[in-house]
C-alpha cells in the first residue's frame, strides 16, 4: 500500500486541555501505521465529533490516554489487513476508539478486525460517519427497555441533546 504525506494527517493531543478555550489541537503528520495480526487499516472518509470527544480531550473521561488522536465515530474503506476486508466500506463508533487507542480524527485508523462492520449501502460515507455514539446509545437504551412499536407513545427527556434527538428519530420510525 502506498501512502502519501498528505494522507497521513491527524489531529493529535499531547495532553489533556485545561479548558475548552485551551483546546487547540495540533495537526501533525502520522507515522505510517504498523499492523499486528488481527488488525486492519481503515482510510477514514468521515468522522463525527461528539461531546465524548471533547470530554476525553479535557481529561473528564478517566480512561483517556495521552498522547492520542481523538474521534469515536467514523466511516471509511479498509486499505490493509486481512484480504477478506480490503476494499470494503466500513463504519463504526465508540468502544475504546479515541479513548485508549488512537481515534478517527485522522487520515487512517488501525482497528481490530473484530471491530469492523460493513457500511450499509443505503448510507453515504457522511451519514455513516456521523451516526455513531448518539444513535448507538439511543438504540441500546430502547433495546434494553423494549423497542418501541407502532402506536406506542415514547417520551424522551432531554430531547435537545444528541442522544435525545437520536431517540426521537428512532421512535418516530416505529
Amino acid at each position: 500500500m502506498i501512502m502519501s504525506k498528505q494522507d497521513l494527517h491527524a489531529l493529535r493531543l499531547s495532553s489533556k486541555a485545561s479548558s475548552v478555550e485551551d483546546l487547540l489541537p495540533t495537526i501533525e503528520i502520522q507515522a505510517p501505521p504498523v499492523l499486528k495480526d488481527g488488525e486492519a487499516l481503515v482510510r477514514v472518509c468521515y468522522a463525527g465529533v461528539n461531546p465524548s470527544d471533547v470530554k476525553a480531550a479535557l481529561g473528564i473521561m478517566p480512561k483517556a490516554i495521552f498522547p492520542r488522536t481523538p474521534g469515536r465515530d467514523f466511516s471509511g474503506v479498509v486499505v490493509d489487513g486481512p484480504s477478506e476486508w480490503v476494499g470494503k466500506e466500513v463504519w463504526g463508533s465508540g468502544g475504546d476508539i479515541g479513548i485508549t487507542r488512537n481515534g478517527s480524527h485522522a487520515g487512517f485508523l488501525v482497528l481490530p478486525t473484530l471491530a469492523l462492520y460493513e457500511k450499509p449501502n443505503n448510507l453515504s460515507f457522511e451519514e455513516a460517519g456521523s451516526v455513531g455514539v448518539p444513535f448507538v446509545t439511543a438504540y441500546e437504551g430502547f433495546r434494553r427497555s423494549g423497542l418501541p412499536t407502532e402506536g406506542q407513545t415514547v417520551v424522551v427527556m432531554g430531547a435537545n441533546g444528541k442522544v435525545g434527538q437520536a431517540a426521537v428519530q428512532i421512535a418516530a420510525m416505529s
